[in-house]
């Protein structure tokens, strides 16, 4: 299982405030990358009633794959150089 959360001290403790976790399977090939909710820097998203950041990092996920391929780079080669930026398709 992997956890993530911000830790606060209290009294003598650390413990984690709204911890998030995700289960993970014993796979040896496992990514560190294929975790969604932990593991990594994770956006936060304004939830409403039904709808969840982890529901909405999930979706996302799936249409990442679905269609960052088909997103035109914008930045010119020249501009992401001088700034050392990532291409589109590796940024997303």
């Amino acid at each position: 299982m992997a956890i993530s959360g911000k830790t606060k001290k209290e009294g003598k403790k650390l413990v984690l405030q709204n911890p998030a976790f995700e289960i993970i399977t014993q796979d040896k090939n496992l990514d560190i990358q294929q975790l969604k909710h932990t593991g990594r820097l994770v956006p936060i998203y304004s939830e409403t009633q039904g709808i969840t950041s982890k529901m909405l990092r999930s979706y996302i996920k799936i249409l990442l794959k679905m269609f960052a391929n088909k997103i035109p780079e914008s930045l010119p080669e020249e501009v992401r150089a001088r700034h050392n930026l990532l291409d589109i398709k590796t940024a997303l």
